[in-house]
């Protein structure tokens, strides 16, 4: 039997928790959940090496976060809020102080850093990819990016390619 939902209501769907209207809160609630189960692991933990900790948290956990990534729009705060018990937990683990500044976390290896890519970056550079691989594509994911131009376009107002104008 279906079950009618409301345009906010969220439900798993593909391991993504979706709302038709795009409300994102209840994805962020499900990934934080997620994320706190795996910082609940980890503190609990014995006689864990400490590379081994900080390839845990690479491979597991942050490819867990990194799945729903091109269908999510969280914000940079969202992002550290869902990834904040992974850190507190995974980085003692790893051999690393839970307050080490995350410009360094997030900076890259050339420069001595740590070289983890924060899941914001990760989702906008999906994105990306997806609008590349789809955007000559004969698709119906094609045909709703197209759409969506051209709603932008009458929403602005403007007529031609939106690449054109100058809007500064």
């Amino acid at each position: 039997m279906l079950e009618r939902l409301e345009p906010h209501t969220a439900r798993v769907t593909l391991g993504v928790d979706c709302a038709p209207n795009g409300n994102q809160a209840s994805e962020r609630e499900h990934l934080r959940k997620k994320a706190e189960i795996f910082a609940d692991n980890y503190r609990t933990a014995k006689g864990l090496d400490k590379n081994e900790a900080w390839e845990g948290i690479l491979t597991t956990v942050m490819a867990t976060m990194k799945y729903p990534t091109a269908a999510t729009q969280l914000t940079e705060a969202d992002w550290d809020y869902v990834l904040s018990p992974i850190f507190t937990a995974g980085l003692p683990k790893a051999g690393i102080a839970r307050n080490f500044p995350h410009d360094v976390l997030y900076g890259p290896i050339l420069f001595q850093e740590l070289g983890v890519m924060h899941m914001f970056d990760h989702q906008e550079l999906e994105h990306l990819r997806i609008l590349l691989q789809h955007g000559n594509r004969d698709t119906k994911l094609t045909e709703l990016f197209k759409h969506s131009w051209e709603a932008l376009r009458l929403e602005l107002g403007v007529s031609g390619s939106l690449t054109d104008w100058n809007y500064a």
